[in-house]
């Protein structure tokens, strides 16, 4: 069956001068050959694995917050100083967790303090695994029964188990695009993951008319929502895939991180009194310009030239 596709827009405005349901506008549309052909593609063999991996990637990522979220506020509960003095998410702090499940079977080990170094690799420093073993031996939090500690212990394991496997889907998707001009290009915006989700739910960014375009298809455009009584303010639409906003959000953060994004970054936070949110989505709105003019068009990227208004800005 020969499938055709109309312009929403034209859809739209159509539907004010015919009186009919939306298939009758539709199909009318096309009858007066105001359509064009829309093929189905077959994904080759090596876009069937990209997206296979691309979605197991996505789906352990977000297992391994769910678990995250559940330590978390076990440790609030149990052993409250520990993520003060190392973050949940470094492998010291998931390593002790899965070996002793609490506090206090660290406190009872008599090479406690031997066994944090170790599974820092030597990158905690001295302070801070002497005050971890400390916290455990002194912790203000209730008392751990022996299944709330098989419990804790089973749920960091399963966050190991989910950096795993997201660890291995990212070195396949490596492999699998080295020689991928066009993804290598977008992996220097955002990394080779990223730019492997976007191929994935957006395809070639060439296939797009512009810039524009093709950032609405990440459902990064500006809408505006309102209705007869109010006037509502501009927000992204968030059309299409959430997968893609998560994956681009994060890019965004880590470029927040460095110059000269940062001080771009910190000064609009501080002119919404706090609230940085809408600074990370401008940036993502940049990268998403950038990731077509680099996949799209051939361009080489350069990250002075990207943030160019942000420094004059400022």
């Amino acid at each position: 069956m020969a499938v055709h596709r109309v312009s929403p827009k034209n859809a739209k405005d159509y539907a004010e001068v015919f009186d009919g349901k939306d298939a009758a506008v539709i199909a009318d549309l096309s009858a007066q050959g105001r359509s064009w052909p829309w093929p189905l593609a077959k994904p080759t063999l090596m876009e069937q694995e990209l997206a296979y991996h691309v979605d197991w990637m996505d789906a352990q990522r977000r297992q391994k917050m769910m678990w995250c979220g559940r330590v978390e506020a076990l440790l609030s509960r149990h052993w409250p100083e520990a993520t003060a003095i190392v973050s949940l998410t470094k492998t010291t702090m998931l390593q002790c967790l899965a070996v002793h499940g609490g506090p206090r079977g660290l406190a009872a080990a008599s090479d406690a303090l031997e066994q944090v170094k170790s599974w820092s690799r030597q990158r905690l420093s001295d302070e801070k695994a002497k005050a971890l073993v400390e916290s455990a031996r002194q912790t203000q939090g209730l008392e751990m029964g022996q299944w709330d500690e098989e419990r804790l212990r089973r749920c960091a394991r399963e966050i190991q188990d989910c950096r795993e496997q997201i660890e291995q889907s990212k070195q396949r998707l490596h492999a699998m695009t080295r020689d991928h001009v066009k993804i290598r290009a977008m992996s220097g915006v955002v990394g080779v993951a990223t730019a492997c989700v976007l191929w994935s739910e957006l395809g070639d960014p060439a296939a797009y008319s512009c810039g524009p375009a093709y950032r609405k298809g990440m459902g990064l455009n500006l809408a505006e929502r309102s209705s007869g009584k109010w006037k509502g303010a501009l927000k992204i639409s968030k059309r299409g895939s959430s997968k893609i906003r998560r994956w681009m959000y994060m890019a965004a953060l880590r470029w927040v991180k460095s110059e000269p994004v940062r001080s771009w970054y910190l000064a609009q936070k501080a002119a919404r009194r706090g609230e940085g949110k809408p600074a990370v989505i401008g940036v993502m709105r940049k990268l998403a310009s950038a990731l077509y003019r680099v996949g799209g068009r051939g361009e080489t990227f350069d990250a002075n030239c990207l943030y160019q208004s942000l420094v004059e800005a400022k």
